[in-house]
């Protein structure tokens, strides 16, 4: 389990860039050993939340939104967050980056996109909702243009 990549990587650390839940899971079930693993470090210097901080290009592939694709790499990144020790989650790489610096710099093109994505979507809903309300608060027959009452208010419904 401990054996290294040629990129100096455990299976875990793999694993957790690659977004194996499954192999990533095996952790929980290694026990105290777990701390030691989180602590190994790549030859960048990337402990394994830095490396979840780096844009998984399968997951992007698999992943149509934007919006969609940067909850699942929040979540990912917060799940990956909960099992480091506290003070590997403040950590500097080579590059001077603690791990959510590197998820910010690796996913703000997600972040933009993920916006312009909710902008078009509230452009949308917000023309749905005039349609809507226009019909809703439109009378049938109209409004009598002396008195301004419904022209169908003294008409009785058989």
């Amino acid at each position: 389990m401990l054996f290294e990549h040629e990129d100096g990587l455990t299976i875990f650390q793999i694993a957790v860039m690659h977004r194996h839940q499954g192999i990533y899971n095996l952790l929980y079930e290694i026990g105290g050993s777990k701390n030691d693993i989180c602590t190994f470090k790549d030859k960048s210097g990337n402990n394994m939340l830095h490396l979840v901080g780096k844009t998984s290009k399968e997951m992007a592939a698999k992943t149509s939104r934007a919006s969609l694709l940067m909850q699942r790499e929040l979540l990912w990144f917060k799940e990956v967050e909960k099992m480091m020790p506290p003070s590997l989650r403040e950590a500097k790489n080579k590059d001077g980056q603690t791990p959510y610096e590197l998820f910010s710099k690796e996913n703000q093109d997600l972040v933009s996109k993920g916006l312009k994505w909710m902008k078009d979507c509230m452009v949308v809903a917000t023309l749905i909702i005039t349609v809507a309300l226009a019909v809703a608060f439109t009378v049938p027959g109209g409004y009598n243009q002396e008195h301004g009452f419904p022209i169908f208010i003294h008409q009785l419904h058989s």
